[in-house]
């Protein structure tokens, strides 16, 4: 992350489109799921990567399989610093699904990459007027 920018906006930012990503996807799991963006993105912030099964992160929520644990690195990754909205590519969304080691986001990996990449596009279009 780009240490120039301001992490309180960047957070806003990555909670405001982490919840729009798992309203379209995972809408049961909203009310958990919130409660562990900020510790994901400390993380993210850290340069880590969140795996599912890894207890001692995230206040140790870690034994459910949520798509909250891939939602927030991707997304980070997607806002490219500060400077822009990347699309991610397949096999972007692949590698950090790898990383957190969720079955639950290996096996909607399609749909993943395709609401993340919706989200990061409504947003730039949003930040680019009308």
């Amino acid at each position: 992350m780009n240490p120039g920018l301001d992490k309180e906006k960047v957070y806003a930012l990555v909670e405001k489109l982490t919840l729009e990503v798992l309203q379209e996807l995972e809408p049961s799991s909203i009310d958990l799921s919130a409660g562990m963006i900020a510790p994901l993105f400390a993380e993210v912030l850290r340069g880590q990567i969140v795996a599912v099964n890894n207890n001692e992160h995230a206040g140790g929520w870690g034994g459910a399989d949520l798509l909250v644990y891939t939602v927030v690195p991707l997304i980070s990754q997607g806002l490219a610093n500060g400077e822009g909205v990347v699309t991610l590519e397949r096999a972007d969304v692949r590698g950090v699904v790898r990383q957190t080691h969720s079955h639950r986001a290996r096996n909607r990996l399609d749909d993943l990459t395709s609401t993340v990449n919706i989200i990061l596009k409504r947003h730039a279009q949003c930040q680019s007027g009308p």
